[in-house]
């Protein structure tokens, strides 16, 4: 693939990026499948975390935190395991990588988020300043959905 040349003048360098940045997007965006095996191991690394972790507050934490931390566990688990499952399901689309960014960026900030929040007093540590958080984290579960349309919407 040919990049953009930089000339000396200013000019001259911004018609050629905007040129090429076409061609530059359309480079990465065609070449998604050759990040497939690290894209294999980040939804097995969230599969396996997010039945980990299931298990965990089913068995474990059960003992241990009140009802509503205890619900608030299993919805964290339970977005987890739909997106972990929807990367799984979308992985070999050829225009997946700005969904799978914005999905494990979700997972980690809204779900993470809610395990640590649910369980701060088990663990003795205040964690209410993550509260924030979540909503951001359920901004980029959404923003990964509506990514699916953008490829349809440009044919």
């Amino acid at each position: 693939m040919d990049f953009p040349l930089i000339y000396h003048r200013r000019r001259v360098i911004q018609i050629k990026l905007v040129s090429n940045f076409r061609l530059i997007i359309k480079h990465v965006l065609t070449h998604t499948l050759h990040y497939l095996p690290s894209m294999n191991k980040l939804i097995a690394c969230l599969g396996a975390s997010a039945v980990g972790l299931g298990a965990l507050g089913a068995h474990t934490l059960a003992l241990y935190l009140d009802k509503s931390s205890i619900e608030s566990f299993k919805t964290a688990v339970f977005y987890h395991i739909i997106h972990t499952l929807a990367l799984l399901a979308i992985r070999n689309y050829p225009h997946s990588s700005l969904t799978v960014w914005l999905w494990s960026i979700g997972i980690f900030l809204f779900s993470g988020s809610i395990y640590l929040l649910s369980t701060d007093t088990f663990m003795g540590v205040d964690l209410h300043f993550l509260g924030p958080i979540t909503p951001v984290g359920g901004l980029f579960l959404i923003a990964g959905w509506l990514s699916l349309i953008v490829p349809s919407v440009n044919k």
